[in-house]
């Protein structure tokens, strides 16, 4: 079963993912609540 709380400091985590649009630019990356979806 998988831990929804940091093993360094016991406060609650959310599943998300970083996500970064490349277009031969640097970018910031941003943080996306919830699991991935396939959409191409």
């Amino acid at each position: 079963m998988r831990s929804h709380s940091c093993p360094k400091c016991q406060a609650a985590m959310t599943e998300g993912f970083v996500a970064s649009e490349k277009s031969g630019m640097p970018t910031v990356a941003s943080w996306i609540e919830g699991a991935p979806q396939k959409g191409w």
